[in-house]
């Protein structure tokens, strides 16, 4: 467990060298961040390029409205969430949970249905996130993979109320809220 939270800080703290170099150089186009290398997950690289793509779609293009700080953050969360998924899948891989083609194709037409597009409407949501179905694919199934894993090991726990009830008293003050006011500050400008 220690050396799976030390190899997590270093990757962090390699990805967080990585992403703030970058962000420091002057030079450097979308070339240069399609072949940096954010972050290698048991010998599969996570690109800059897959970082920067989930900062696009979760920011939803404003990042100019960002600070810089605020951005590297955002950055190095995303990065830790795509290595945390990253591990997930490949542990799923060793678990043999990998779903079919035919769910993942499933899921896609799920989401196309629910989302009520036609597929030229697909297609075109496709190129503005700068996806092909090829990369949509694969992120269907890591999620259908991840999904799996979880189902298998979360079958496996039981708690009975006896324990929950043991665990609750041993942890009271979690449970308790204390008193208090929150007090806010509203300015109002007349002019």
């Amino acid at each position: 467990m220690h050396k799976t939270a030390r190899l997590l800080e270093t990757v962090t703290l390699l990805a967080l060298i990585a992403l703030a170099s970058n962000a420091c150089s002057s030079g450097g186009g979308s070339d240069a961040k399609d072949s940096t290398v954010a972050a290698t997950v048991n010998g599969k690289t996570i690109m800059l390029a897959e970082v920067e793509r989930a900062l696009n779609q979760q920011a939803g293009g404003k990042q100019s409205q960002y600070s810089q700080l605020e951005l590297a953050q955002a950055r190095l969360q995303i990065l830790s969430s795509l290595v945390q998924r990253e591990v997930l899948f490949q542990r799923a891989e060793r678990e043999k949970v990998l779903p079919t083609e035919d769910q993942i194709t499933a899921l896609i037409n799920q989401q196309k249905q629910q989302s009520g597009m036609t597929d030229d409407d697909f297609q075109k949501s496709l190129t503005e996130q700068n996806l092909t179905m090829e990369s949509l694919r694969a992120e269907a199934r890591k999620d259908i993979a991840i999904k799996s894993l979880q189902d298998k090991f979360s079958s496996k726990i039981t708690v009975n109320d006896k324990e929950v009830e043991e665990f609750y008293n041993a942890n009271r003050q979690q449970f308790v809220s204390a008193r208090g006011a929150a007090l806010a500050v509203i300015i109002v400008d007349p002019a």
